[in-house]
């Protein structure tokens, strides 16, 4: 491990090319993160109701 972060960090603070497998992966955008902010809370609400009408009625 020591050996790892001392490469993360000497990748974070120059602009050298690694070879490590890390520094190749490649960063998509997500198009659907406008979706899955506005439709969270929905599904936080829905399950939360769900949960207080099974602890009513069970």
């Amino acid at each position: 491990m020591p050996y790892l972060g001392y490469q993360a960090a000497n990748m974070i603070t120059t602009n050298q090319n690694s070879n490590l497998v890390i520094s190749k992966i490649k960063n998509e955008k997500n198009y659907f993160k406008f979706f899955i902010i506005k439709f969270l809370p929905l599904l936080g609400w829905y399950y939360r109701f769900k949960e207080n009408l099974e602890n009513k009625f069970l």
